[in-house]
């Protein structure tokens, strides 16, 4: 649920900020203002302090307050984690926003997207039971790898209490990841593919922005 806290209220302002301003960088690079690259590096930069900062404070928040491990590996670790679903989130809001024309249509795509994408999250169903012509789409969603991580983060090393004739308590942490199939990748691994998928996202709407602007001389 702290992965969706984090995407949604940074995805929609992107998204409006972005359309917004829109007209303005296909009148000033119609002129030849300034290149493409230095608009999109500009933008996509000056959105990482507003998401950053305000979130940093909340991860701090909900981690004492719903009293996870007090650990300060785990918990720098979970800051990572939270900065690359930060920085992916903002790479697919700026694609969206490039992608259509109208911020109306913006705003019913993105959520119908995201929507879709939580389903296969691992977070409302185990990752397992999704059929197999569907479950690819887990590789591509920035939710499961975000999930992943901090489920393997924070049930790691933890030991449960059970009756000796109980079939349905988990002893450890990694029996509750292994069960909801959040294993397949380490912690590591799903943080660094989080930030492939970010990268990937960037360069489709660095590609869309362009595509937008139409340059005629100005090629980077």
């Amino acid at each position: 649920m702290f992965a969706l806290l984090c995407s949604y209220p940074i995805i929609f302002p992107v998204i409006s900020l972005i359309i917004s301003g829109r007209s303005v960088l296909v009148r000033e690079r119609s002129a030849g203002t300034y290149r493409m690259t230095a608009y999109f590096f500009a933008k996509s930069v000056s959105f990482f302090p507003l998401a950053l900062i305000p979130y940093t404070i909340t991860y701090i928040g909900v981690y004492f307050i719903a009293h996870f491990q007090y650990d300060a590996g785990k918990f720098f670790i979970g800051l990572a984690n939270t900065y690359v679903l930060l920085f992916t989130a903002i790479g697919f809001a700026f694609g969206i926003a490039m992608l259509v024309q109208r911020i109306e249509v913006a705003l019913i795509i993105a959520p119908v997207t995201m929507s879709n994408l939580i389903l296969f999250a691992g977070n409302l169903a185990n990752s397992h039971a999704v059929t197999p012509v569907l479950r690819w789409i887990k590789y591509v969603c920035m939710y499961y790898y975000a999930y992943a991580a901090f489920m393997q983060n924070e049930f790691g090393g933890l030991e449960f209490t059970c009756d000796d004739d109980s079939s349905s308590c988990y002893r450890t942490g990694e029996d509750v990841i292994k069960m909801y199939g959040l294993d397949a990748q380490a912690i590591w691994l799903c943080i660094i593919l989080n930030l492939v998928l970010g990268i990937g996202n960037y360069i489709i709407a660095y590609g869309l922005t362009r595509w937008l602007a139409k340059p005629r001389y100005l090629w980077i």
